[in-house]
């Protein structure tokens, strides 16, 4: 039932709100797509890219004859549907219906959706550390993992000592990061290859974390798929990953990429107590003799 009230209001980025609400990035070209002074969508822009899919917005008549038929449909809609219901449940729906639903209001929108999203935002991945890398990634996994998991100061304890001690090996050219970075150079997603602490030519994958306003957007198979690409031409047999049940799409994901589960165990390896999961993934260049 928000349909015709959100029209109505004032200064929404509809472009960024609705790309958001489908956890997709926003294509160039869609900072055009706004809200009219009068407060109609207005035919600005009619194409919005997503993973190659289109999205057409078909031109609109006159902006207040469009609202007015808007609400006589709805109420038409709502009249009919009435009509069909016992007289005692179509008292109980108008009540409901009487009872306000918190609103997409603009104060709302641009406070917890706007500054996640920005049209035309380019996201690339660098292979590069950057000042504030750390604190970033683990301000990143803080924000799901005490959200998803309720993990505190334990688990951000752990990424600090752990993360912290495999950059100062960095500049070891068995060691790599690559990151997802947008047009302002933000830091949305992480990966790292860490080539020395496992040995014997494995490697150990960690750190792998996208911002929230990029799940479901493909840079985490982005990622991925270039630590998987330095593994596989470098001189590693294995490349390891330790996680935790629970974290069913990264797993579809790993799986995907050929890892396998190799044990699962009661622990607290991430300073919190999980099952955790372990996985290897062969490599598909093999290590020379």
């Amino acid at each position: 039932m928000h349909a015709p009230i959100e029209m109505e209001d004032d200064n929404i980025d509809i472009a960024c709100v609705v790309t958001n609400a489908l956890n997709r990035v926003p294509a160039a070209g869609t900072e055009d797509l706004s809200l009219t002074s009068m407060h109609l969508l207005a035919e600005q822009s009619h194409e919005v890219e997503f993973n190659s899919q289109e999205i057409s917005l078909p031109p609109l008549p006159e902006e207040h004859e469009t609202l007015t038929s808007i609400h006589v449909f709805a109420h038409a809609q709502l009249a009919e549907a009435l009509d069909k219901v016992d007289s005692s449940d179509s008292q109980k729906i108008l009540r409901g219906l009487q009872t306000p639903s918190p609103p997409l209001h603009p104060a709302q929108t641009r406070e917890s959706i706007m500054p996640q999203c920005t049209p035309g935002t380019e996201i690339t991945i660098v292979q590069d550390y950057r000042p504030g890398l750390l604190g970033r990634v683990i301000e990143m996994h803080m924000d799901y993992y005490s959200r998803a998991f309720s993990f505190g100061i334990r688990f951000e304890s752990y990424l600090a000592s752990a993360l912290g001690e495999f950059l100062s090996r960095l500049p070891n050219s068995r060691n790599q990061i690559w990151v997802a970075i947008d047009n302002s150079e933000r830091i949305l997603g992480s990966i790292f290859i860490d080539g020395q602490d496992l040995g014997a030519n494995k490697a150990h994958l960690r750190a792998f974390i996208i911002d929230d306003k990029l799940r479901e957007s493909g840079i985490g198979r982005r990622l991925l798929a270039e630590a998987l690409a330095f593994v596989d031409n470098g001189t590693y047999s294995e490349t390891h990953l330790w996680t935790f049940r629970g974290l069913d799409k990264a797993r579809r994901m790993y799986e995907k990429n050929g890892f396998v589960l190799e044990a699962e165990t009661q622990g607290t390896q991430f300073g919190e107590e999980t099952t955790e999961q372990h996985f290897i993934r062969r490599s598909v260049v093999a290590a020379p003799s």
